[in-house]
């Protein structure tokens, strides 16, 4: 498995949670995936660094007014979208 693909089932998990403690539960594993693919011999970067931010955010609401689910299903769809993408090719027009 990717980080992409832990992205795609976090999504999926978010959108299928039917509680604020299915969410909770769902963005703390996102987090733990996060720190796996922090080691060896994965080469993430700056892609962790937003997703374990952005699962802090959704975990310590004081540290943003955003929309916690929004916020952090967009970052995790984003950062699957980003990496899904062969190498070298454009962003898709907008």
């Amino acid at each position: 498995m990717a980080l992409s693909d832990a992205c795609s089932d976090f999504v999926a998990e978010m959108r299928g949670a039917d509680s604020d403690g299915g969410r909770q539960k769902a963005v703390a594993s996102l987090l733990v995936e996060v720190a796996h693919y922090a080691c060896p011999p994965f080469r993430y970067g700056d892609e962790l660094l937003l997703l374990a931010a952005g699962c802090r955010e959704y975990l310590d609401p004081l540290l943003s007014k955003a929309d916690r689910v929004q916020r952090i299903v967009f970052v995790a769809d984003a950062v699957r979208e980003m990496l899904d993408r062969p190498p070298g090719m454009a962003k898709p027009a907008s």
